[in-house]
């Protein structure tokens, strides 16, 4: 009966769990261990629940009954989160699509949006030499961040969780491309200005007028409202709207 005890032993240590187990050795008796919570019936007196363990309805707590049964093993759990892992089960994404890649992702999203904060305080400046040969520089690191942020948005659509044809039927999400690409285009207007104003700088030539800057503010400020608005749009999509 040592295999009775370590069947006991081990559905015992499971809370959530019950079930019945069988002997395997022929030798001995086949037997069954039921182990559960028998209910407490509330109209019997209280003398009444120590008339018997095995009578249901009569006393409550773990229980043992003995009886001669096949050789059969079942176990019954109340938790979401199997005893045992299920073979058939597929297995775990590995930690390059699961923890880095969204890692990288919101990253560049961080250094993205910085990058084009930094470009609008550089033009709510006066303008000067520094300012203007700074632009450029603060430009191509947001277009770097930029490109970083839809290479490593396909790769989390492609081999994230719930996988690109989740998201390609999602009608927000093509608002999320559009608006993303709308940004990418606009931003090309100031890009081209501040590498014609550094250029100009450069030659000798004088710094760009005021009406010029106020204008490429404006640019830069579509721009972010368009990043905010993917922002929301893609909150949106891992929630599950868009989906008819």
């Amino acid at each position: 009966m040592s295999a009775l005890r370590s069947a006991r032993t081990s559905l015992s240590r499971s809370s959530a769990c019950s079930g019945s187990w069988t002997s395997s050795n022929a030798a001995q008796n086949k037997a069954r261990l039921v182990m559960g919570v028998l209910p407490v019936a509330k109209d019997k007196p209280a003398s009444s629940h120590a008339l018997s363990p095995f009578r249901a309805g009569y006393r409550s707590g773990p229980y043992m009954r003995i009886e001669a049964t096949p050789i059969v093993i079942k176990l019954q759990c109340n938790s979401d989160r199997p005893l045992f892992p299920d073979p058939s089960s597929p297995p775990r994404k590995p930690m390059l699509a699961t923890v880095v890649l969204p890692w990288i992702h919101y990253l560049a999203v961080l250094m993205m949006a910085g990058g084009a904060v930094a470009e609008l305080y550089l033009l709510k400046l006066t303008p000067s030499s520094e300012t203007v040969q700074l632009l450029p520089r603060v430009d191509r690191l947001y277009g770097i961040t930029a490109g970083l942020v839809f290479v490593t948005g396909l790769l989390r659509m492609y081999h994230g969780g719930k996988g690109a044809d989740w998201y390609w039927h999602n009608g927000l999400m093509h608002g999320v491309i559009t608006a993303f690409v709308l940004a990418a285009l606009i931003s090309l207007v100031p890009t081209i200005r501040f590498m014609r104003w550094s250029k100009q700088l450069s030659s000798g030539g004088g710094l760009p007028g005021a009406d010029a800057v106020r204008k490429t503010r404006i640019l830069v400020h579509v721009q972010l409202t368009l990043v905010a608005l993917v922002a929301l749009l893609i909150t949106m999509v891992g929630k599950g709207y868009g989906h008819h």
